[in-house]
């Protein structure tokens, strides 16, 4: 058999297999435990931005990060965003 090979080629050694969805799932469980994430109905209404600084219930933070998709167009929290639907 004849490889082509033209920019070289070598043995892989001690090579490994992550399981992408057993490390998803142990990941989300230790940010639970920690209280780092939370699973509950998101409300737009309780979020108060003061300065550097976002209060939604009794998390303070300086950063929100939302994925919610083509439903995030509907939110009032971001019709000032130049925003548009991206899939992916």
């Amino acid at each position: 058999m004849n490889i082509n090979a033209p920019l070289g080629f070598g043995k892989i050694q001690k090579a490994g297999k992550v399981e992408i969805a057993a490390l998803i799932e142990d990941f989300r469980n230790k940010l639970y435990a920690e209280g780092l994430l939370l699973k509950e109905e998101f409300h737009y209404t309780e979020v108060i931005e003061n300065g550097n600084c976002i209060f939604y219930n009794d998390v303070e933070a300086k950063h929100l990060i939302f994925c919610e998709g083509y439903g995030l167009e509907e939110e009032s929290l971001f019709q000032f965003s130049a925003s548009s639907g991206f899939e992916g």
